[in-house]
C-alpha cells in the first residue's frame, strides 16, 4: 500500500476514534475509567476495544477493508488518548502511563480480535496476530536492554568508587 494512502486512512480512523471518544462516550469512557481505577488497563482495553471495534465495523459495513497495520496504529493513537484521560482523571500517573496504556492497547486489541476474528479473512487474523507479536518482541528487547543498561550502570558505579 502506498505510504501517503495508510498515512489518510490512519488519520481518517485516528479522527474518527477521537470524535467518538470526546462524543458521544466521552461520560462512557470517564465512567469506565473511574470502574476501573484499582486495574486501569483494563479500563482502558474496554474503551480501546469499543473505538477499534466501531471503526472496523463502520468501515467493514461500507464494503471497504481496512489494513491490519493501519488499524493497528490508530488504535494505538486512541490508547494514547485514553491514556491521557485517564490521567487527567488521576486514575493513573506520569509514571506508569507508558505501561498502562500499553497494556490496555493490547487487551483492547485481543479483545477485538476475539468479537472480529471469525469476521476477517485468514490473512487479516494472520497479520494481526504478527503485529502483536512483533510488539511483543520489542517489549522483551526494551525491557532486557534496560536491565542490561541498569547492570552497566551498578557496574561502573562500582568500578569508579
Amino acid at each position: 500500500m502506498n505510504p501517503e494512502t495508510a498515512e489518510e486512512q490512519r488519520n481518517v480512523l485516528v479522527n474518527s476514534m477521537l470524535g467518538q471518544l470526546y462524543g458521544d462516550r466521552l461520560e462512557s469512557a470517564a465512567r469506565i475509567l473511574r470502574q476501573s481505577e484499582g486495574e486501569p488497563a483494563r479500563g482502558i482495553g474496554r474503551i480501546v476495544t469499543g473505538l477499534i471495534g466501531a471503526a472496523y465495523k463502520g468501515v467493514r459495513d461500507q464494503g471497504r477493508a481496512i489494513p491490519p497495520g493501519v488499524l493497528f496504529q490508530a488504535g494505538m493513537v486512541a490508547a494514547q488518548a485514553v491514556g491521557e484521560m485517564a490521567m487527567r482523571m488521576g486514575i493513573i500517573n506520569q509514571e506508569n502511563e507508558a505501561e498502562v496504556v500499553e497494556s490496555g492497547f493490547m487487551l483492547g486489541l485481543g479483545n477485538f480480535g476475539r468479537a472480529n476474528g471469525q469476521q476477517m479473512r485468514p490473512e487479516e487474523r494472520e497479520r494481526y496476530a504478527q503485529l502483536i507479536d512483533a510488539m511483543e518482541e520489542g517489549k522483551r528487547m526494551a525491557m532486557g536492554n534496560s536491565a542490561d543498561m541498569e547492570r552497566g550502570s551498578g557496574m561502573m558505579m562500582q568500578g569508579g568508587a
